[in-house]
């Protein structure tokens, strides 16, 4: 409700193709959003959370209370929802001109290396949580360098189209 407002606020000022990226960049967040929770719901709760409970030492009576069980799963639903938007953030940055193709390319390392403390620091402290986030991560990094090899070409394009 928020963003349509925002929308609503925002869109009779943009010019036609200025409203089509906006509707991409939205449709593209939601779309990305809903994968983030998708996996977050049912890769790492429903392998996890059993797998962390038999963590528990005999003899040790598991207390759960509703209201932290369920602050658990919206932070680590809403944390890979998050986490998922990182190809809408790089793909905004290349077409503004602050990334390269190259630059994510000669980064690849580094940021393999960064994805999975990000999912180490926002996962529970388990490994196959961890990797059920850095995984999913590394592949939409690797579509990132792609997609932004098609954005670079298009740029291209339209500043030949604008010079002729």
């Amino acid at each position: 409700v928020i963003v349509f407002e925002i929308c609503g606020f925002i869109f009779p000022g943009l010019k036609s193709t200025e409203k089509r990226i906006v509707k991409m960049v939205l449709a593209g967040g939601s779309i990305l959003a809903i994968a983030g929770v998708s996996v977050a719901y049912f890769a790492i709760l429903r392998l996890a959370m059993p797998g962390i409970l038999e963590y528990v030492p005999e003899g040790v009576k598991v207390n759960l209370s509703i209201s932290a069980t369920l602050s658990v799963i919206l932070k680590v639903m809403l944390a890979f929802g998050m986490a998922f938007q990182m190809p809408l953030i790089v793909l905004v940055l290349v077409y503004v001109g602050l990334l390269t193709p190259a630059a994510l390319k000669a980064y690849r390392k580094i940021m393999i290396v960064a994805i999975v403390i990000f999912a180490a620091i926002l996962t529970p402290p388990d490994p196959i949580s961890q990797l059920a986030m850095a995984i999913p991560l590394w592949i939409l990094y690797e579509f990132s360098i792609l997609v932004s090899h098609l954005v670079v070409r298009h740029k291209a394009k339209e500043a030949a189209a604008k010079k002729d």
